[in-house]
């Protein structure tokens, strides 16, 4: 990953929101606003600055992070590509997502969400046939590239799977898997989970331990943001990144804030949910209603988000001398 930065880079990531996503978002009705505001204005905001990086040492690359894709979008593919397979299935709405600092000239964006015209009619809840996929991308210095992949789908009467097939069909995409819950009835159960786990050199791990729950390790380190989506019910498919958490990662630093679990600093992870039939009207207790896909990689969150926290830190002070310096020219009447 370079670390360079201009000027341009900034203005790229606003021009690629405004052409290859916008575009896109002037086409049928706007969807429903998220469930967190998209962007805000943190005037003098303070950002910390750890002293002492408790991931050093970390994995700075993860050997598999681009092998596995979502639709054909993988971790560090460039957001241009990404937009341009986005747009190539001709059937979402994409909207960017940004946050505003007033020590920048202009907005960061951090993620996009792409809407099919089933959930945009829908008001933001989840029908049969309703789809979202999110990225997240990397935000300056770093050059503009997608560091996480997400995707909620339900499937119709017509199109649902069992749950067998559909994990035979994950299985034949993204290899053995580390866990899977494999509940004895879905309906029952309401869900099954799977995860994907490679270490930072790609070896496949096998997180299950015996009586099928999975191990401390993964149970430590599926919540963190790298690797899961907001919490999915039937009515809210929120995969899209908490406005509120991107920017408190920002001002603390990837390290900050989860270098008490550094064991999840070389983790590639693909999470996969998969949920029961009953909501779209399929009351056989093996079929699918819906599905989730994840894909996060912690080395290069790690290396995108400190070095935007670090990129911040430096225009909030350079900001702050220029008003010291405007201010020690002031001479007012006493």
């Amino acid at each position: 990953m370079k670390h360079t930065f201009s000027w341009t880079v900034l203005t790229y990531s606003i021009l690629f929101a405004m052409t290859a996503f916008g575009a896109s978002a002037q086409q049928g009705s706007r969807p429903a606003p998220a469930k967190h505001p998209a962007s805000g204005d943190l005037q003098g905001a303070t950002l910390e600055e750890p002293v002492e990086d408790p991931l050093a040492g970390a994995p700075k690359t993860a050997a598999s992070a681009g092998k596995y894709d979502i639709l054909g979008i993988r971790i560090g593919m460039p957001g241009k590509e990404a937009a341009a397979i986005l747009r190539g299935r001709n059937q979402y709405q994409m909207t960017p997502e940004t946050v505003k600092y007033d020590f920048l000239p202009a907005p960061l964006m951090y993620g996009v969400s792409a809407v099919n015209q089933i959930f945009v009619r829908s008001g933001g809840k989840s029908p049969a046939g309703a789809e979202k996929v999110y990225l997240m991308l990397t935000m300056p210095p770093s050059q503009q590239i997608v560091s996480k992949v997400s995707r909620f789908l339900m499937f119709t009467k017509e199109s649902a799977p069992t749950s067998d097939g559909l994990v035979a069909d994950l299985v034949k995409k993204y290899g053995r898997p580390s866990y899977d819950s494999h509940p004895a009835n879905l309906s029952t159960a309401g869900y099954r989970e799977l995860y994907w786990v490679d270490d930072a050199q790609g070896n496949r791990q096998n997180e299950a331990i015996q009586g099928g729950s999975f191990s401390t390790r993964v149970n430590n380190c599926r919540s963190i943001t790298t690797f899961s989506p907001s919490t999915v019910t039937y009515n809210d498919s929120g995969i899209e990144a908490d406005p509120v958490h991107v920017k408190l990662r920002l001002e603390r630093g990837y390290s900050e804030q989860y270098g008490a679990i550094a064991q999840c600093a070389d983790m590639t992870m693909i999470y996969a949910k998969i949920l029961y039939g009953y909501p779209i009207g399929v009351s056989s207790p093996d079929v699918a209603g819906g599905l989730i896909v994840v894909i996060g990689s912690a080395p290069l969150d790690r290396m995108a988000t400190d070095a935007t926290h670090n990129y911040l830190t430096q225009a909030a002070k350079s900001r702050d001398m220029r008003q010291k310096a405007e201010a020690q020219r002031n001479k007012p009447a006493l």
